[in-house]
């Protein structure tokens, strides 16, 4: 019995599967990022303030 973990390497397309998964996975969170920050930046640069229609 040998106690040795033998691990086969990985063949290039198994390689390019990963490379691409991590590419789409990079470019979905990137995006869902962005989305998230304008979403942000609207709702600070839309909200109404009562300062305007306060009077003096």
């Amino acid at each position: 019995m040998s106690t040795q973990n033998s691990f086969e390497t990985p063949d290039r397309a198994d390689v390019d599967r990963a490379i691409a998964q991590a590419h789409q996975m990079r470019s979905e969170f990137i995006s869902r990022l962005l989305k998230s920050g304008f979403a942000q930046l609207r709702a600070v640069f839309t909200q109404k303030s009562g300062m305007g229609k306060a009077s003096a």
